[in-house]
């Protein structure tokens, strides 16, 4: 399947909010928006790094067989 991500910058520039998309199979996918409030520290390690760690625990569940969403 196929998806977009838009942005706006708003009254702020740059923009401190991030977002990320990440696929999980064929027909799932992770989606994220993390808002930067007062810095893009936060919204930056998180927009890298969490869908990555979601995706590995969902993978782990589907192989011992406890996947409950």
């Amino acid at each position: 399947f196929e998806y977009a991500i838009g942005s706006h910058d708003g009254y702020k520039s740059p923009s401190e909010d991030r977002s990320c998309v990440l696929p999980v199979g064929k027909m799932s996918l992770i989606a994220g928006v993390f808002d930067g409030h007062i810095g893009s520290e936060v919204s930056d390690y998180l927009s890298k790094h969490l869908l990555q760690e979601i995706k590995k625990e969902i993978e782990h569940k589907k192989i011992v067989g406890r996947l409950t969403l």
